[in-house]
This record gives structure tokens, C-alpha cells and sequence, in this order.
């Protein structure tokens, strides 16, 4: 999964010794967060907990990712990085190595109920056919 570009909003009234933290939090090498908000918490003296409730409080990350079946852009807002974990799992192919806009997503999806559909009137077919000949 390629990230073409993101961007950090940290808000107006986030205090000058926050934004340090928020940025280093947000920091993405090879599409992928370095820093853990455990570690960044302990360091700027914050709780687990009161670190993620600050960056979210205090700041927003968007995305915007390359579909790699269609031309689209996909852009979205992502509040923690567990949140992008989730997005990458709903989005990310990991047996093609493909990232699929939510609209090829729902194709692929479709196309895949289809071939169970078809599968199933198949082996119905087989069915009948064998207890019409008796083949068992």
C-alpha cells in the first residue's frame, strides 16, 4: 500500500510543547509509523492513555492513497494509528499486495459472491443429477 501524500492539522490551541510530540507521532517511513505512543507518551510524560487522547484532541492526519486497479484517489482522515491499522486491513489486499478504493473494494467483493453463487448452483446441479442416475 503506496500513500501517495498525508498531511498533519494540528489545531490552533495546541500548546507549543504538544506539537513536538504530535509530529513525531505522526512520522511515517516506508508507510509505516515509527514512533508508538507508548514510548512517545513515557517521553513526554504523558500516560498511554493521555497521549492518544491528546493527539486526538489536538491534531488530524489525512491520507490519501493510490488505488491500484482504477485511477482513484482515495482520501481519508485518520485519528489514531490504530485507526490507519484498521483502514489498511479493510483496504489492503495482503495476497495481491493491492490496495482497492472502497468502490473496487465493493466490486471485487460482488464479483466474489457471484462466483460462490455460481459454485453453489453448480454443485446443486451435480446433485440432482446424481440422484437421478442413481450415481452414488
Amino acid at each position: 500500500m503506496k500513500i501517495d501524500s498525508h498531511r498533519i492539522e494540528i489545531e490552533e490551541t495546541c500548546k507549543p510543547e504538544y506539537i513536538e510530540a504530535i509530529k513525531q507521532y505522526w512520522f511515517l517511513e516506508n508507510n509505516k509509523f515509527i514512533n508508538k505512543p507508548k514510548a512517545l507518551g513515557k517521553l513526554f510524560g504523558f500516560s498511554a492513555y493521555e497521549f492518544g487522547k491528546m493527539i486526538k484532541s489536538e491534531s488530524k492526519f489525512f491520507i490519501k492513497i493510490q488505488c491500484d486497479t482504477c485511477p482513484k484517489i482515495e482520501s481519508t482522515q485518520v485519528n489514531s494509528q490504530s485507526n490507519f491499522a484498521i483502514l489498511k486491513s479493510e483496504l489492503y489486499d495482503s495476497k495481491t499486495k493491492l490496495f482497492y478504493c472502497s468502490k473496487c473494494k465493493a466490486l471485487k467483493e460482488v464479483q466474489r459472491l457471484e462466483e460462490l453463487e455460481n459454485q453453489k448452483a453448480i454443485h446443486i446441479e451435480k446433485q440432482n443429477l446424481a440422484i437421478k442416475n442413481q450415481a452414488w
